[in-house]
């Protein structure tokens, strides 16, 4: 795997994207002092969907939902 999008919650409560990766990562140190540096780009691009379908370029602008019987007569009348 080179990359995994996830959402981090911080202490706060807020939750931010990120995207793991350790592709090209070079880590040097003993189990208990362990780091190194790599480049983790954004995964949230123009085309990026959040759960809901919404996004910049594609997708709903909103996350408004329809009942389960959405094509039902009674919605086009």
């Amino acid at each position: 795997i080179d990359y995994a999008p996830v959402t981090v919650q911080l202490p706060g409560g807020e939750r931010v994207p990120f995207l793991f990766s350790v592709k090209e990562l070079d880590a040097k140190g003993s189990a208990d002092n362990f780091g190194g540096e790599f480049l983790v780009p954004s995964y949230r691009g123009s085309t990026f969907l959040d759960p809901k379908g919404r996004g910049a370029a594609t997708g709903y602008d909103n996350a408004v939902a329809l009942p389960a019987a959405s094509d039902a007569d009674e919605f086009f009348k």
